[in-house]
Parts: structure tokens; C-alpha cells; sequence
């Protein structure tokens, strides 16, 4: 899938490639990689998470 105008460096298009580390985001034009597996966690997906935590107590 490709991500048009997605890049913060330059403003190129971004498409998803894996290896064996993983699956990241890469820049077609300037070569700029995001790590997906690294991306930060949203204060709704840890308040979601510590609500189950507190449940299963």
C-alpha cells in the first residue's frame, strides 16, 4: 500500500516493506524509514490496557 505525501523529511510517498526485522515505512523518494513495530502507544490503548489488567485482578 502505498502512502502519498506521508514523509515528515520531505514530503514523498511511503509504502509498507517487511524483513526480517520486521514491518516499517519507507520513503520512496528520500529513503527516510519509520519502524512499525516501535511507533508509541496511545494514552486510549494504555488506559484500555490497564483497565483490563485491573479487571482480571
Amino acid at each position: 500500500m502505498i502512502y502519498y505525501k506521508e514523509c515528515k523529511k520531505c514530503g514523498g510517498d511511503m509504502h509498507i516493506r517487511q524483513d526480517t526485522y520486521g514491518e516499517f515505512k519507507e520513503c520512496v523518494q528520500c529513503g527516510k524509514v519509520i519502524d512499525l513495530s516501535e511507533l508509541p502507544v496511545t494514552v486510549s490503548t494504555a488506559t484500555a490496557e490497564a483497565s483490563k489488567s485491573n479487571q482480571a485482578a
